[in-house]
């Protein structure tokens, strides 16, 4: 079994262990369908970094040196001159410090687009056990409605614990998705932020919870949002489900519209016949698959009412892609060739 078959296994979690899994989840603001549970993903994140019970050290400075990683772990492949070049266009560094108690955390850098973020967090000061894991006993993530200008229909986001730098410093990743009802503008404003942690914790979310020290970092601060390379796909059909008779459910074709594909993601609408039809498609029906035979899949999902008859579907990309070394896009039994 290759890394991407067992992320691809995790499909088969049952959804009271995604409900329990998400209760664990730090506070964070949730979007009108459950999305793909953070912390499975940390699950998944975690199975591929660590080995014998000890934290990998990740080698890096930045968030671009971080993806660089995952997608070596998952497919066994070094990213193309081109991937990488893409992935720098979408960064930037932040480099703003908050010591409390003898623990300073740094905002390091991040990777925007126009509906999705992530932002890398370092964490210094202490003697930390490679054999354990930290964070924070609460995280929050604000967004300035001002600078999202009153078009955001639901927002996310999560943190998880990746490993330690070469250094010895703790690494953290949050990531922040909303959607809105025109996603891809072409010069879409910076996004501030608000982000707070209080108090920095050894084992946090166990019985074996230590604190090590009190007190909240808090920053605010503003990300530039790049523009993204953009695919317009034709309409296309895919499987769904009428439930308009509940006693039998019948499958039915469902047309999708409006798809657009791009580096971070994936949007799409479809008739939800007055909430009688629903999409038939797992998060894990939904991949690139790339000119190498490689697949990127997403890292999560929501679905949106826009109104009372359409549904609104967006899918994150585990990694940032490079659309010019995509063969084609799946999405259930429906493949849209990518040119």
């Amino acid at each position: 079994m290759n890394n991407l078959d067992l992320y691809n296994g995790f499909s088969e979690v049952d959804d009271d262990i995604l409900q329990r899994s998400e209760n664990a989840t730090v506070p964070r603001t949730v979007p009108r369908r459950r999305r793909l549970s953070f912390v499975l993903i940390a699950a998944i994140l975690a199975l591929l970094l660590m080995g014998s019970g000890i934290m990998v050290t990740i080698l890096g400075d930045d968030i671009q040196d971080l993806y660089s990683l995952f997608w070596e772990k998952v497919t066994g492949q070094s990213m193309s001159d081109q991937h990488i070049a893409l992935i720098d266009r979408l960064s930037q560094e932040i480099g703003i410090s908050e010591t409390v108690d003898g623990v300073t955390v740094t905002v390091d850098s991040a990777t925007v687009g126009t509906q999705d973020f992530s932002i890398l967090l370092r964490a210094e000061g202490l003697d930390f056990s490679k054999r354990r894991v930290y964070g924070f006993d609460e995280t929050k993530l604000n967004m300035d409605p001002k600078t999202l200008e009153d078009v955001s229909l639901s927002t996310s986001y999560s943190y998880r614990f990746l490993g330690f730098d070469a250094d010895g410093a703790i690494l953290m990743l949050i990531q922040g998705h909303y959607t809105v009802k025109e996603p891809f503008r072409k010069e879409p404003p910076p996004l501030t932020v608000t982000l707070s942690m209080t108090n920095f914790v050894q084992s946090p979310w166990s019985d074996n919870r230590f604190p090590l020290a009190e007190g909240v970092w808090e920053f605010t601060f503003s990300m530039d949002r790049h523009e993204l390379d953009l695919r317009e796909l034709p309409d296309t059909q895919v499987t769904g489900v009428d439930y308009s008779n509940k006693n039998t459910p019948a499958e039915t074709p469902v047309t999708l519209t409006n798809i657009v594909l791009t580096n971070l993601g994936l949007s799409f609408r479809y008739d939800r016949q007055d909430g009688n039809v629903s999409l038939d498609i797992h998060i894990f029906d939904v991949k690139l698959v790339l000119d190498s035979g490689q697949e990127i899949v997403p890292i999560s999902s929501s679905e949106s009412d826009l109104q009372a008859k359409s549904g609104y579907c967006t899918y994150t990309w585990m990694f940032p892609a490079n659309l010019d070394e995509v063969a084609t896009l799946e999405i259930g039994d429906a493949v849209i060739p990518i040119g």
